[in-house]
């Protein structure tokens, strides 16, 4: 099976990925982290890959959104 884990923005200070902590250490994980470290440096963001504590709902994701804890990535808010 496999998952997909979404990027937040939260704070407007952090860029955060969300990824098992087994694959911390994979080739493609360690070339996307590299990528997001650049965005974050040019885009004033500091860049965080975190392995999942709790999986969260939609019904929990949407609830953050609304009350404006956390904002999707462009490329996920064009997804809604």
């Amino acid at each position: 099976m496999r998952r997909q884990y979404t990027k937040f923005i939260v704070e407007n200070k952090y860029l955060v990925e969300v990824k098992p902590k087994k694959l911390f250490e994979s080739d493609k994980v360690k070339r996307k982290k590299n990528a997001a470290e650049a965005f974050c440096k040019d885009n004033n963001l500091i860049y965080k890959l975190t392995a999942p504590v709790k999986t969260l709902t939609l019904s929990d994701i949407k609830i953050l959104k609304d009350e404006g804890k956390i904002k999707f990535t462009k490329r996920y808010e064009d997804r809604k």
